[in-house]
């Protein structure tokens, strides 16, 4: 049994929540992992393979405590609930149930659904906004971009609750790049603005299909930034730092570029970038269940508080609440995702 006053549970076995257990686990022992099904399975019979992109495979599997019921973790120090918006109702109602409002909890999904569903449960909350791409290769395989990083904030100014979160990001720096973020909310509707780009290339295949018009893609992807840009402003939020991430400055630049410049930056941005998780979900697991309303949604909403018109990502949400509930979706050719901006226009 752990040390319960060091213990950490990380609640979800996805790509983001095996990432972040083993890496921690790799310099920090005191943690395990909840997972239940085939990824379970996997992890308990031949351990957890974190591979970096770009890097050769690990020398040997992380062996990582995996349990099935959270009693076999009575009372850890921090639960780091790591899944989707769409399970994260249930999966606090299942950690509230075992450990009641003990432990310090850590929310990591894209977003603010969770500012939302977890302070119905829990007194004591971190939330981390995820800044790297990982993906699940396999039963028991992650691939990761990068160690990071995650940038973590609260709700409010509770000096305790701070003095907790800076622990528990030590903890975290163990083993990946974490820090705590200057202003949590202009970072959170940063990042949310770079997540727009998820029902994009889902409807579009990208990565899964050749992309017909490259500058379609492209018109579509930068106007959805801007787009979410000016909502978030709006909205009264400021720009924040996201590491790896273009400036806003240079995201608005980059629409007025002769197409001759602009096309090759474009290619090169769709070359680095990873599956995403929506991608993820539609295309590989063939769920019918996203968080287009947690993203997409979100940045509509705020455009009728504001009265703005934002054309691209209203119909890549209408769009993306349409087709992903179809368990047989097919990614669109961006002339039709034009074609259907243009039509709602």
């Amino acid at each position: 049994m752990q040390d319960r006053a060091k213990a950490i549970v990380v609640f979800g076995a996805g790509a983001v929540g095996c990432s972040v257990a083993g890496w921690i686990h790799e310099r920090y022992p005191h943690v395990a992992l909840f997972a239940r099904g085939e990824q379970a399975e996997a992890i308990r019979a031949r351990g957890l393979v974190l591979a970096m992109q770009g890097e050769p495979p690990p020398a040997a599997p992380l062996r990582i405590p995996v349990i099935e019921d959270l009693s076999q973790q009575p009372a850890p120090a921090i639960v780091v609930i790591a899944v989707k918006n769409y399970d994260l109702r249930a999966a606090a109602q299942a950690v509230k149930a075992a450990y009641d409002d003990r432990p310090l909890i850590i929310g990591l999904q894209n977003g603010v659904e969770n500012q939302r569903i977890l302070p119905l449960y829990f007194s004591k909350i971190v939330f981390g906004v995820v800044c790297f791409n990982a993906w699940i290769e396999s039963p028991g395989v992650v691939g990761a971009e990068k160690r990071g990083p995650i940038l973590f904030g609260t709700l409010n100014g509770d000096p305790e609750l701070a003095a907790r979160m800076r622990e528990a990001v030590e903890i975290f720096k163990l083993g990946l790049n974490a820090d705590v973020a200057q202003s949590f909310q202009d970072t959170v509707h940063a990042k949310l603005i770079l997540n727009l780009t998820n029902s994009i290339m889902t409807l579009s295949g990208h990565r899964f299909r050749e992309i017909g018009n490259l500058r379609i893609l492209k018109k579509i992807t930068l106007g959805a930034l801007h787009e979410g840009i000016e909502i978030v402003q709006a909205a009264g939020y400021k720009e924040a730092p996201i590491p790896g991430a273009p400036r806003w400055r240079i995201i608005k630049l980059a629409g007025m570029l002769p197409d001759f410049v602009s096309d090759r930056v474009f290619r090169a941005f769709l070359a680095a970038m990873g599956l995403n998780s929506m991608a993820q979900d539609i295309l590989v697991r063939r769920k019918t269940v996203t968080e287009i309303d947690s993203l997409d949604g979100y940045f509509v909403e705020m455009a009728n508080r504001n009265g703005l018109r934002v054309p691209i990502i209203r119909a890549m949400h209408r769009l993306g609440k349409e087709r992903f509930t179809r368990p047989d979706f097919a990614p669109l050719d961006v002339e039709e995702l034009w074609q259907a901006i243009q039509k709602g226009s």
